[in-house]
């Protein structure tokens, strides 16, 4: 088990002081997550000769990532490694998406379902009167609304903050929302 602790020269103070290790292999044998980083950094090494690497993570990995990145020159590792977070994203019930329970889904199935979502809310304006629209525009204006809809969403969210995931709230056509603002 490599443990990075106080121990190894080159570890930056605050890292002598965590309490969790940074676990690369168990007793038992298993691998983790730290075990396929420490692979991966040493494969860029020596098949790509990479000057630079750029983690792209959301903020609770942050911990992890400082430690990877204290193990780096203690395995030759000379690449720039950078950590860039960013808030988590939640679902509506308030807990974190998680890739490994299925709750999250493709960009494409997103961009679908915003779109076959704002295609309804349109169709439905039409129907009550509120929208006028040609029945061969509806498309085009539900992709164009679908789409722009969740692109705002993503980018009016300050990067680092959590923020939660609402399809309703995205696609409403009041507020800061991309469809009030398209329209």
């Amino acid at each position: 088990m490599l443990v990075v602790s106080e121990q190894l020269e080159g570890v930056p103070p605050k890292l002598k002081k965590q309490k969790e290790p940074f676990i690369v292999r168990k007793r038992d044998g298993a691998f983790l997550y730290s075990t396929t980083d420490v692979a991966t950094m040493l494969y860029r090494r020596d098949r790509f000769a990479c000057t630079r690497a750029i983690y792209v993570v959301d903020s609770r990995q942050a911990l992890h990532f400082e430690m990877l990145f204290a193990l780096a020159p203690l395995l030759s590792v000379p690449m720039r490694l950078e950590h860039v977070g960013f808030g988590t994203v939640l679902g509506e019930d308030g807990t974190p998406l998680k890739t490994r329970d299925g709750g999250t889904i493709s960009l494409a199935s997103l961009l679908d379902e915003a779109e076959a979502r704002a295609r309804t809310r349109i169709e439905e304006g039409i129907a009550e009167g509120r929208l006028k629209i040609a029945a061969d525009e509806v498309a085009a204006v539900a992709s164009a609304v679908g789409i722009g809809a969740v692109k705002y969403a993503d980018l009016a969210n300050d990067r680092i903050k959590d923020y939660v995931f609402s399809f309703d709230r995205m696609l409403a056509f009041e507020g800061n929302t991309g469809p009030y603002i398209q329209y």
